[in-house]
């Protein structure tokens, strides 16, 4: 499937989600300290609530967590301890 992009509406909506909620790839610990605190705001705002709008986030910002914690934790293990695979950050919810 092939979707189309429009790049004239989608650089101004992601510059006003950055401004909102900065998000991006964890290089860094500081990344991931920004973005386990946008996770826990979000927890808190989406809780169990598969209908909020912000639900869907939750799962995109868990999984670039769970990514930089694969590639940084020598066991595989988050700082839950669970044993990170992709369906781990999904059942936290």
């Amino acid at each position: 499937m092939n979707a189309v992009i429009d790049l004239q509406r989608l650089v101004p909506a992601w510059q006003a989600f950055q401004s909102a909620a900065p998000l991006a790839h964890i290089e860094t610990e500081l990344d991931y300290e920004r973005a386990t605190a946008l996770l826990n705001g979000l927890l808190d705002a989406v809780r169990d609530d598969a209908n909020h709008p912000l639900y869907s986030l939750v799962s995109v910002v868990g999984d670039l967590i769970e990514a930089y914690e694969i590639d940084h934790e020598p066991d595989h293990r988050g700082k839950t301890g669970v044993k990170k695979g992709r369906s781990s950050i999904s059942c936290a919810l």
